[in-house]
């Protein structure tokens, strides 16, 4: 993970998954969307990431 020139590695264990496909055929080659929702527990993070504040929380669900 990086952010702001600030590199470093985080470990995360994936609890449950949950997967949502769309398939949409608008042009010959057909279309597939996935909408994958994870419950994750984090077990180490960089010390410049505050998992507790709420700009940092959205940085990690948009990895």
């Amino acid at each position: 993970m990086h952010d702001e020139g600030m590199k470093g590695h985080m470990i995360m264990m994936n609890l449950d998954a949950k997967a949502h496909y769309t398939i949409s055929q608008t042009a010959q080659v057909p279309k597939i969307s996935i909408d994958l929702t994870m419950n994750t527990q984090i077990k180490d993070v960089p010390p410049w990431l505050n998992v507790t504040a709420n700009k940092d929380i959205l940085k990690l669900e948009n990895l």
